[in-house]
């Protein structure tokens, strides 16, 4: 079977999809959940600007550690089995943000769920990408997208609303449940779909060699310099908010819940762009607009500019990620989808740990404006640095479908 073939053409394929889709979305609700309150919360706990750095990196740091050897044991070992225990692990993890009892515990806690990140996320993708005919790798990757800021853009304004009526520990709770939900579909009821042409172990091409691809080394360098911004404005722009235009948790929920569903709702449609428009083009477009964007917090005097400038983040978001994946997808079908999809998500980590940590370390000598500057400016760098290497990408962009085997186990 071809993956030219449309899913509707395979039952397996037409269950599959949306089985992933709607784990990712349950799961990523949870984590959601949480995401307006840890900021906040590790503050509480006494964290300086610094900590609150070292708080966000310890996700991304323990992503990092692991995604390179979990994306290419996932191209041996099959993505259902990745995905399910990330799930579980997110589940277990977060009874220890229930118990943490200061900042290092809390750090410590968020290790391990970063682990379980680099279990689901990349996993997924991978898998979305193997079912995707090679003329929708758009179009796929845009509903991929719509589930994971979907359920994320969701979770928040629960969140919110359950910390101003109940506690900040109703919150975990709810994350654990969710997950655990995710975890039970998929050990249940997900397919295990081995679709990309197998590398041998012996003819597996080592990392630095996948780098030298000019759209692996460029796309990845944007996904890492545009992580660096977005990073900062998840750890920082809620204790701005709070602190400076005194939104309630509520409020600062919605608010992270608007820049999110915006990304989300726009997904589709510039996936479908991305499959016949130039995705390097979509890509330069969304992060020169997020980069602006970021620029522009420290500007804002009513709560009125942060939704705004929130809607308009989400928008960048939603043009940048479809193309952005789409254009890495193609070389995963040479050097094996796990592999790619773990290097996009590792230069990710890379800017969600670096970003917030430098920002961090900065906002204790220049305060919150600092942090939002650097994530400006590090944003409309990696943008020149995008385009300069995927220069020779647009004939690229495009690659003949590599024939496949559908296996599943049962």
């Amino acid at each position: 079977m071809s993956l030219a073939t449309p899913p509707g053409g395979s039952p397996l394929r037409a269950r599959a999809f949306p089985l992933l889709l709607l784990s990712l979305f349950i799961s990523s609700m949870g984590l959601g959940v949480v995401a307006p309150l840890l900021p906040i919360y590790a503050y509480s706990l006494g964290a300086s600007g610094l900590w609150l750095g070292l708080f966000f990196a310890a996700f991304n740091l323990s992503r990092i550690a692991v995604l390179p050897l979990i994306g290419r044991i996932s191209d041996d070992w099959g993505r259902k089995r990745f995905i399910a225990a990330g799930l579980l692990v997110f589940a277990l993890s977060s009874l220890g943000l229930v118990v943490a009892r200061n900042i290092q515990e809390l750090t410590f806690t968020r290790l391990f769920q970063g682990v379980a990140s680099a279990m689901v996320m990349p996993i997924a993708m991978a898998y979305a990408a193997e079912l995707a005919p090679q003329e929708r790798q758009g179009v796929y990757m845009g509903w991929l997208n719509v589930a994971l800021f979907g359920g994320f853009g969701f979770g928040p304004m629960m969140g919110g609303f359950l910390q101003d009526h109940l506690n900040v520990q109703a919150t975990f709770y709810l994350m654990g449940a969710l997950s655990l939900l995710g975890f039970l579909l998929v050990q249940m009821r997900l397919p295990d779909l081995r679709l990309s042409a197998r590398i041998p172990r012996d003819q597996a091409i080592p990392y630095h060699r996948v780098l030298r691809d000019p759209v692996v080394l460029g796309v990845s360098c944007f996904r890492t310099i545009n992580a660096v911004g977005r990073g900062i404005v998840l750890a920082f722009l809620p204790l701005m908010a709070s602190a400076q235009l005194r939104l309630s948790t509520s409020e600062i929920g919605l608010l992270v819940s608007v820049n999110i569903l915006t990304t989300s709702a726009f997904q589709g449609p510039f996936g479908r762009l991305a499959d016949w428009f130039s995705r390097r083009a979509l890509v330069a477009v969304g992060g020169l607009i997020a980069s602006l964007g970021v620029l522009a917090i420290p500007l804002a005097t009513l709560s009125l500019h942060v939704y705004v400038i929130s809607v308009i983040l989400g928008l960048a978001s939603a043009i940048a990620l479809p193309a952005a994946t789409a254009m890495i997808a193609v070389s995963g079908r040479s050097y094996g989808m796990g592999v790619v999809m773990g290097l996009f998500n590792l230069a990710m980590s890379l800017g969600l740990a670096g970003g917030p940590l430098l920002a961090g370390a900065l906002t204790d000598f220049t305060g919150l404006a600092g942090a939002f500057v650097f994530g400006g400016g590090s944003g409309l760098l990696g943008v020149a640095g995008f385009l300069w290497l995927t220069r020779g990408a647009p004939a690229r962009e495009r690659a003949e479908p590599v024939g496949v085997t559908v296996e599943q186990e049962v």
